[in-house]
């Protein structure tokens, strides 16, 4: 086996580096090392890094019995599931994902969107006018996933409680209850909150079997399970893992936009003057700027090479959407927050790919674009929008997303 070069300090260090300072040392490695590079992590072993868009075609276009996206992902299970669509390989990937991606298409999401500016809008009346960026973005995202899964008449309000103590409360976090393991009062936490959110999971199956919504992804969901003869448990499972991927992600992106946005007057103007394109453009521009997952990782399940390198298996290829989508000769000043660039060009799956890429993209991507822009385009539509502590954000590592931390805050007020 042949691999690209990796820092000298051991693979300790390396991990520490890489959960305690990921974007900062993301760029001293590419600064240092090129365009792919090896980390060693302790237990995981060699991840091979790469912000080559060829390279990074090759991975994506692999076959999936060879490139696996599923595994490497243990600690998760615990509250996504092991039938999570983000964690499985093979025959029950593909088995879970036929049966989810037509239910993001019409006639579902038509009928989802017909609603959502008034939704965002409602939302925004009701939310407090003074509050934490992150904490805002987190509340409407919950919100809105939480709707559109369980419907109108659901216990959403519940849900999405739940969902935010599931993810990191005050007095929980789950990341630190799988570190410390079982017998622990934080794993101890961490399961009540699983069994709390299946309690209700389960009562909103029930509901709908008896009161059908077509509005709520959940219905289409149970009709597919009883087509496709899923368990109970493969519902729940996918269900968890499209509140906590499609929650978190959505609103950490909302967070970075806006972190941008508050730096940058004009753009605030432009948004403001209503303009869909453009409120588009913002949102791809902050995604760039921020991935808040900022890799994508495939396990080789057989040997594979590329140009000068042979990789064995169990090696992980890594893509690294944070160093390719900074790389100066595809986006000019690159690490400028430019959202006019969006307009003039659509860059390729190998260049920008933010919400994953081949076969294993993102299920609600387009739900979650749409969730982004009517929220954005509401608030700067109906608000006239104030910032403070930005100067004093970094990035942090929640769950599994990198947000923007600090006492960075909003205050709305009506136009």
């Amino acid at each position: 086996m042949s691999l690209p070069p990796g820092p000298s300090h051991s693979p300790s260090d390396q991990t520490f580096h890489w959960f305690s300072r990921p974007y900062a040392y993301l760029d001293e490695c590419g600064a240092k090392l090129g365009e792919t590079f090896c980390l060693t992590f302790q237990e995981l072993g060699p991840h091979v890094f790469t912000s080559n868009p060829d390279f990074i075609k090759a991975i994506f276009q692999g076959g999936a019995d060879q490139f696996r996206g599923g595994e490497g992902k243990e600690m998760l299970k615990p509250f996504l599931g092991e039938n999570s669509i983000l964690l499985t390989d093979g025959a029950l990937y593909q088995k879970h994902r036929r049966g989810l991606l037509p239910l993001f298409r019409p006639p579902w999401f038509e009928l989802w969107k017909s609603s959502l500016n008034s939704v965002v809008e409602e939302w925004l009346k009701g939310c407090a006018k003074q509050q934490p960026v992150h904490e805002f973005c987190l509340q409407v995202s919950l919100h809105l996933i939480s709707r559109a899964i369980f419907g109108e008449q659901a216990n959403y309000k519940e849900i999405a409680q739940v969902i935010l103590d599931f993810m990191g409360g005050v007095s929980f976090n789950a990341q630190a209850a799988l570190v410390e393991g079982a017998g622990g009062k934080a794993m101890e936490k961490l399961n009540e909150n699983i069994m709390r959110l299946d309690i209700l999971i389960a009562a909103e199956i029930l509901r709908l079997q008896n009161s059908p919504d077509q509005e709520a992804l959940l219905f289409g969901l149970v009709e597919t399970a009883a087509r496709e003869s899923w368990s109970e448990k493969e519902i729940r499972d996918q269900v968890v893992t499209l509140l906590v991927a499609g929650h978190e992600t959505t609103a950490t992106t909302l967070a970075w936009t806006l972190f941008e946005i508050s730096k940058s007057p004009p753009t605030a103007a432009r948004l403001a003057a209503g303009d869909p394109p453009f409120v588009e453009a913002v949102l791809k521009e902050g995604m760039r700027l921020w991935p808040v997952i900022p890799v994508v990782a495939r396990k080789l399940a057989s040997p594979f090479a590329f140009g000068e390198w042979k990789f064995e298996k169990g090696v992980h290829l890594v893509p690294c959407i944070y160093l390719t989508q900074r790389r100066a000769d595809i986006f000019a000043n690159p690490t400028q927050f430019l959202p006019e660039r969006f307009l003039a060009r659509a860059p390729s799956p190998f260049e920008y790919f933010p919400f994953g890429g081949g076969m294993r993209r993102c299920v609600g991507m387009g739900m979650a674009m749409e969730e982004m822009i009517a929220v954005m385009g509401q608030l700067f539509r109906r608000y006239r929008v104030e910032f403070s502590g930005a100067e004093k954000v970094r990035p942090s590592r929640r769950s599994v997303a990198i947000i923007p931390s600090g006492p960075f805050h909003l205050t709305l007020s009506p136009v």
